[in-house]
């Protein structure tokens, strides 16, 4: 933003803004601040960009970043402060912004914006004008400038731009302000026109290249878990020949002593000779014990393995098919809902709900029967026909959902191979059994509360709650579960189904 136009928008939002409290500060994208004062409807907008640096008035800010909760630092030194005056340095790119606020320490703040080319900053400073805050650090003491928390604060002093430099020189010569022709929608309107379409064509830039690196992580990450699955399945293959092995090895025990590193038999078809290794320390009996045992752990692996390899190759057709529509220049509303989709709050526990136009929403009351222990608040959905379901926020909640506030015949829910939250689908006397779509949609609201929430499809294990155990000595939101069924879903709160009941 050059000086001349700097000076009308400055201009504008003098007379709308002093005076008035500071009552939030946001944080816009990388470089940007948003303030909203009281009895202003338009929020003022800061930019530090380096290239697109700016000060006005937006009724929305610019690009695809939801705004976000400012630096600590900020809000408790500007909230609730009263904007006193808005400076320009003569003819330049530098405003001053000072307030007004009743505290003992750093009583009149300043806000400086420096609308400087590569080096355009935001910077709040405190009574002895020490740096508290800045948008963009340049540390280093053999600077001839150092911005940094703690600092001096040096105002910049770099000569004007040739494109200022004739308005520059009236203003130090005059009092008159420069002056550029500007539109009947005001300055701030025409800069907002001016700067809004090279920012947002930035931001979609950035946010496509940022999604396209995060799905290349995701997809090789998916690929090299693919092939570890495959490994394990040839070996899970082999469960036939185990269980062959000890069903020959019990039919001829008295062959077999304790001892004994391998034997050699006559197979089943009186043919072929089959040489069977042999744990030396175990009797004949322990080692077709011991055999018929790993193979019913292979089977058991096969099946976990194969729900994996599903999940795996969705991951991967959905991360190329993603990837593919990113190459072709995909539309605002579709690298919207691709950056909601997969650049969300990734990790264990999230602590926003899911988002209501998926489906069912939590419900805003909560039961006084099993309500669980003082502060115990778990997420809560409610699914059609009456179902609830009760999703824990953290570890500590994990244990109360499951060992205090469930009942012994709830259903007990959790993402399987992810960490995640325990879900519990709570079972009322009276309803009867739960059907199949309602065990469905506790099982996507369990799969979209854990790690593996971006998936496709994600197998979720399910059983009563009287079958879930918490291990001697194990860590808070630890459980082991028995006589579990597994179930294939989609993560995300399902949309309800008129024949739950």
């Amino acid at each position: 933003m050059n000086a001349p136009l700097l000076t009308a928008v400055l201009d504008e939002l003098r007379p709308r803004l002093l005076g008035r409290l500071l009552t939030k500060i946001e944080t816009i994208g990388k470089y940007a601040l948003l303030l909203r004062f009281s009895g202003a409807r338009t929020p003022l907008f800061l930019s530090g960009h380096p290239e697109l640096s700016r000060v006005g008035l937006v009724e929305t800010p610019p690009g695809f970043d939801p705004a976000r909760r400012g630096p600590e630092i900020l809000v408790d030194t500007l909230d609730n402060a009263t904007l006193e005056s808005v400076e320009q340095e003569p003819g330049g790119r530098v405003v001053r912004w000072t307030f007004r606020r009743d505290a003992e320490r750093n009583a009149r703040p300043t806000f400086v914006v420096e609308l400087i080319p590569r080096f355009a900053n935001l910077v709040l400073l405190g009574d002895d004008d020490k740096i508290l805050w800045s948008r963009r650090d340049f540390p280093g003491a053999g600077r001839s400038r150092e911005i940094r928390a703690g600092v001096l604060y040096t105002p910049p002093s770099m000569p004007p731009t040739n494109r200022d430099a004739d308005a520059n020189a009236a203003a130090a010569s005059s009092d008159a302000s420069p002056s550029i022709a500007i539109p009947s929608e005001g300055a701030n309107a025409y800069a907002d026109a001016l700067f809004r379409p090279r920012e947002e064509a930035e931001d979609r830039e950035a946010r496509r290249l940022q999604l396209r690196r995060a799905l290349v992580r995701r997809r090789e990450k998916a690929a090299r878990a693919l092939r570890h699955v495959d490994r394990r399945l040839e070996e899970a293959s082999r469960e036939p020949e185990m269980r062959g092995h000890a069903e020959l090895l019990a039919a001829h025990l008295g062959s077999a002593k304790r001892g004994m590193a391998s034997i050699t038999l006559t197979g089943f078809d009186g043919e072929t000779s089959i040489t069977i290794p042999l744990d030396p320390k175990l009797d004949p009996s322990g080692n077709v014990e011991e055999m018929f045992r790993r193979a019913r752990r292979l089977a058991r692996s096969a099946e976990d393995l194969g729900l994996q390899r599903k999940m795996l190759e969705s991951e991967l057709e959905d991360s190329d098919r993603t990837i593919a529509l990113l190459e072709a220049s995909p539309s605002d509303v579709e690298l919207r809902e691709l950056t909601t989709r997969h650049l969300a709050e990734r990790g264990g526990e999230t602590t926003r709900e899911a988002p209501k136009s998926r489906g069912a929403a939590p419900t805003s009351g909560a039961k006084k029967s099993g309500a669980g222990p003082p502060g115990f608040s778990p997420r809560r959905y409610l699914l059609a026909g009456g179902w609830e379901v009760w999703v824990g926020r953290n570890a500590k909640q994990n244990d109360e959902l499951t060992h205090k506030a469930s009942s012994p015949r709830d259903l007990w829910f959790h993402a399987r191979g992810a960490q995640g939250s325990h879900t519990v689908l709570r079972i009322s006397s009276g309803k009867g059994e739960p059907t199949r779509a309602v065990i469905e949609a506790a099982a996507s609201i369990a799969a979209f509360h854990s790690k593996a929430r971006h998936s496709n499809l994600v197998p979720v294990a399910y059983t009563e709650r009287r079958h879930v155990r918490k291990p001697r000595g194990a860590p808070v939101g630890t459980a082991s579960i028995q006589r579990e069924k597994v179930i294939l879903v989609r993560p995300g709160v399902p949309e309800e189904s008129s024949g739950a009941d």
